[in-house]
C-alpha cells in the first residue's frame, strides 16, 4: 500500500490542505501542537471513520467552522496495480457521516456502511491491525529494550495480534464455566423418574378403581331410571285426574264469584236509577241560579273595567302632581341659593361700613343705607316667595295622599276612606263576585246532573243484561256441581302416587350424584396422571439437554487445549520469523557489521557480533535503538504479510526521543537504506536539526489564528 495524497477541509486545525506524498523517506516536521499527528490521524480517519479518532466526532471538525461548512477528507492510495480514492465527511449541524469509495475512477461505495465493507475487503485488516502494521511510536521502540522479558513478550504478542487468540481462549473458558454451572443447576432441578414412575402406577390404579365404581353405579342408575319412568306414567294419569278436578273446581269458583259480582252490580244499578229520580228534583231547584251566571259575569267584567279606568286616571294624575312637586323643590332650591348670595353680599358690606367698596364694580359706595335697605327688601321678597312655594308644595302633597287613598279604595276595602268617593265601589264589586261564584257552582252542578240523568236509560239497559247473564251463570254453576260429583279423582290415591314418584326421583338423583362424584374424582386423577407423565417427559428431556451440555463442555475443554496448543505453535513459528526478518534488516542497516538479532524463548534480546549473541547492554545506545527499530519494522512486515497486504509504507512517530545528533544521523542513515522494504517511510518529528537529512520534507505550521497548513518543500 502506498499513500498518494490527502486533501483536508475543516479537519481538526486544518482549514484547507492538499498534501502529496512522494516515495522515499519523508520528514513530517513542525513544532509541537501544529497538527503533525492530526495529519497522520486523518489518513486513518478517512479509511476507518470515527473509531480511528482520538476524540468523539464533535471534536473532529475545525473550531470556528460554520455549521453549514462540512468537515471532509479525501485520501488517494495505491495497492498493487489499482488506485483508490476514499472520501469521508461530516455534514450539517448534526454532523451526519457520509463516505464513498472510488476504485480506478469508478464509484464502488456511496455510504458509511458500504465504505466500511469495501475498505475491509481492500485492506483485508481492521483498524487495530492497520495501526500496528503501519504506525510506530517512540514509546513502543523504547519498550522493546527497557521492559523485562515477560513484559517485552506481552507487548510483542499484542503487536502481533496474538492476544486475539488469548481473548478467544478466555471466551472459551468463560463459556465452559457457564456451561458447567448450568449443568449443575439443571441436575439440582431434575426430578427422580423412578419416584415419578411409582406415583404414575399408583394414580393408574386409583383411576381403574374409580372407573369400576362408576360402571357399577351406571347399572343401578339404569334400574332406578326404569322404576322412575313406571311411576312417571302412573303419576301422569293421576295428575291428569287432579288437573281436571282442579279445573272444574276453578270454573265453579269463577262462576260463583261472577254470580256475586252480577248481584252486586244489579243492586248498584237499581240504587243509581232510584237516585236519578231525586236528582231531577234538584236540577229544577238550581236552574234559576245557574241561568243567572251570565248576568253576574257581565257585571263583574263591567266593574273590573271601571276599576281599571279609574286606577289609570289616578296614576296619571299622581305622576303629574309628582312632576309639579319636583319643579317646586327645584324652585325652592334656587330661591335658597339666591337668598344666601344676597345675604352674603349684605354681610360683607355691613362688616366693612360706609367706606366699603361695591362687591360688583369695586368702587366706593355712595349711598350705604339705601343699599342695605335694598338688600333687606330683596331678602324679604325671596323669603315670601319661598313660603308661597312651600304652601303650593304642601297643597300638592295633600292631593297626592288623597290619590293614594283613592287607589287603595280601588284595590281593597281601605282602613281610612277618602272624602272624595270614586265611581268604583270595591265592596259592591266583591258582592257581585260572590254571587257570580255561586251561580258558577250551580251551573257546574246543573251540567253534572244533566249528564247523570242522561245515563238513566243506559243503566236500565245494563240492568236487563246483568239479569240475563246472572241466569246463565246460575245454569253453569249447577252443571259444574254435577261434573264434580261424577269425577273419579281421589285425593288419597293422588297423594300416595305423588309420594312414590318423588321417592323414585330422589333415589335416581342420589345415584346420579354418587356416579358424578366418582367421575369427577376420575377426571381429577386423570389430570394428576397427565401432570406426572409431563414431569417424567420433562425430566427425560432435561436429561437429554444435560447429556448434550456435557458433550458441549467436553468439546469446550478439548477446544481450550487445542487453542492453547495453537497459541504455543503460533508463537514458536512467529518468533523465528521475527528473528529472521529483524536480523536481515539489522545486517542491511549496519552494512554487515553485525550478523543479526536474536530473541530467546524468554524474549531476551541479543545482537550477534562475530557470530556470537550478546545482550543489548554490551552495545551503544544507537546500536540498541537500531535493534529496537528493526524488531518493530519486522513486526509491521509480519502483520502485513499475515493480512496479505503489501507493506508499502510505515509511519514512525517521534522515534528520536532525546538522542544526540550522532545517533539521530545513524538512524536516518539506516532509514534511507530501507527503500527496498518500504516505498514510503514517514517520520513525524519536531526536531529541526535533522530536517536536511530527509529525502523529502512536509512542513506543518500554524498561523496566529491557530489554523494549520502543510506543504511539501
Amino acid at each position: 500500500m502506498r499513500i498518494s495524497s490527502i486533501k483536508l477541509k475543516n479537519y481538526r486545525q486544518f482549514k484547507e490542505a492538499h498534501i502529496e506524498f512522494p516515495d522515499g523517506v519523508i520528514g513530517l516536521v513542525g513544532l509541537n501542537g501544529t497538527g503533525k499527528s492530526s495529519l497522520v490521524e486523518a489518513v486513518a480517519w478517512t479509511l476507518f471513520g470515527n473509531i480511528a479518532s482520538r476524540t468523539d466526532k464533535e471534536g473532529i471538525k475545525r473550531t470556528g467552522a460554520s455549521p453549514a461548512e462540512p468537515c471532509e477528507a479525501s485520501l488517494e492510495i495505491e495497492i498493487g496495480p489499482d488506485s483508490y480514492r476514499i472520501v469521508r465527511a461530516l455534514k450539517g449541524s448534526s454532523q451526519t457521516g457520509a463516505a464513498s469509495v472510488f476504485a480506478n475512477g469508478k464509484k464502488i461505495a456511496d455510504s458509511v456502511k458500504g465504505c466500511e465493507k469495501e475498505i475491509a475487503h481492500i485492506l483485508d485488516m481492521d483498524f487495530k491491525s492497520f495501526y500496528t502494521s503501519f504506525y510506530a511510536k517512540q514509546k513502543e521502540l523504547n519498550a522493546l529494550s527497557d521492559l523485562n522479558p515477560n513484559q517485552r513478550k506481552d507487548i510483542i504478542i499484542r503487536m502481533l495480534r496474538i492476544d486475539a487468540v488469548d481473548r478467544a481462549i478466555d471466551r472459551i473458558r468463560a463459556e465452559s464455566r457457564d456451561t458447567k454451572k448450568i449443568i449443575e443447576i439443571r441436575r439440582a432441578s431434575i426430578k427422580d423418574t423412578t419416584e415419578l414412575e411409582s406415583l404414575k402406577l399408583q394414580k393408574e390404579k386409583e383411576i381403574e378403581k374409580a372407573s369400576a365404581e362408576s360402571g357399577s353405579l351406571f347399572n343401578k342408575i339404569s334400574a332406578a331410571q326404569k322404576r322412575e319412568n313406571e311411576f312417571k306414567d302412573i303419576f301422569s294419569k293421576e295428575r291428569k285426574k287432579y288437573e281436571d278436578y282442579n279445573a272444574q273446581k276453578i270454573e265453579l269458583s269463577k262462576c260463583q264469584s261472577r254470580s256475586s259480582e252480577l248481584k252486586k252490580k244489579s243492586e248498584e244499578i237499581k240504587a243509581l236509577v232510584a237516585r236519578i229520580d231525586s236528582l231531577e228534583t234538584e236540577l229544577k231547584e238550581i236552574a234559576p241560579q245557574a241561568q243567572s251566571y251570565e248576568e253576574w259575569d257581565l257585571k263583574d267584567k263591567q266593574k273590573e273595567e271601571l276599576r281599571k279606568s279609574e286606577k289609570d286616571e289616578l296614576f296619571k294624575e299622581k305622576a303629574e302632581l309628582k312632576e309639579k312637586v319636583g319643579k317646586l323643590e327645584g324652585e325652592r332650591g334656587s330661591l335658597e341659593k339666591i337668598f344666601k348670595e344676597v345675604r352674603s353680599k349684605k354681610n360683607v358690606i355691613s362688616s366693612s361700613g360706609k367706606e366699603s367698596k361695591c362687591p360688583t364694580c369695586g368702587q366706593l359706595l355712595q349711598n350705604f343705607e339705601d343699599i342695605i335697605k335694598h338688600y333687606d327688601e330683596e331678602l324679604e321678597k325671596i323669603t315670601a316667595e319661598g313660603k308661597a312655594v312651600a304652601v303650593k308644595k304642601k297643597e300638592i302633597e295633600a292631593k297626592l295622599a288623597e290619590i293614594d287613598l283613592l287607589i287603595e279604595q280601588l284595590e281593597r276595602s281601605p282602613r281610612k276612606k277618602s272624602s272624595k268617593r270614586p265611581k268604583y265601589d270595591f265592596e259592591e264589586h266583591e258582592k257581585i263576585k260572590t254571587e257570580k261564584e255561586k251561580a258558577k257552582k250551580a251551573k257546574d252542578r246543573q251540567i253534572e246532573l244533566k249528564a247523570k240523568i242522561e245515563r238513566k236509560k243506559e243503566l236500565e239497559d245494563s240492568l236487563d243484561k246483568t239479569g240475563e247473564e246472572l241466569s246463565s251463570i246460575k245454569a253453569k254453576i249447577i252443571k259444574a256441581e254435577k261434573d264434580l260429583e261424577l269425577t273419579d279423582y281421589k285425593k288419597e290415591d293422588y297423594e300416595k302416587i305423588n309420594k312414590e314418584y318423588d321417592e323414585a326421583r330422589a333415589d335416581l338423583d342420589r345415584l346420579k350424584q354418587k356416579k358424578n362424584a366418582f367421575d369427577i374424582e376420575k377426571a381429577s386423577l386423570q389430570k394428576e396422571l397427565e401432570a406426572i407423565v409431563r414431569e417424567i417427559k420433562e425430566a427425560q428431556d432435561l436429561k437429554k439437554i444435560i447429556d448434550k451440555e456435557l458433550k458441549d463442555s467436553e468439546f469446550l475443554s478439548r477446544l481450550e487445549d487445542i487453542m492453547i496448543e495453537y497459541r504455543t505453535h503460533l508463537i514458536s513459528r512467529i518468533r523465528p520469523q521475527l528473528i529472521e526478518t529483524a536480523s536481515y534488516l539489522y545486517r542491511e542497516l549496519t552494512d554487515g557489521k553485525y550478523t543479526g538479532l536474536d530473541i530467546d524463548e524468554d524474549y531476551n534480546m541479543r545482537i550477534f557480533d562475530g557470530g556470537y549473541p550478546y545482550p543489548l547492554t554490551r552495545f551503544s545506545g544507537g546500536e540498541a535503538d537500531l535493534a529496537n527499530l528493526c524488531i518493530r519494522l519486522a513486526i509491521s512486515q509480519l502483520i502485513s504479510a499475515r493480512a496479505g497486504t503489501e507493506g508499502g509504507f510505515i509511519i514512525l512517530d517521534e522515534i528520536f526521543g532525546s538522542q544526540d545528533i550522532v545517533r539521530k544521523n545513524s538512524i536516518m542513515t539506516a532509514l534511507n537504506q530501507l527503500n527496498k522494504q518500504f516505498r514510503q517511510i514517514i517520520v513525524i518529528t519536531h526536531v529541526d536539526d535533522i530536517k536536511d537529512t530527509f529525502e523529502h520534507v512536509i512542513e506543518v505550521t500554524e498561523d496566529e489564528l491557530g489554523i494549520s497548513s502543510a506543504k511539501l518543500l
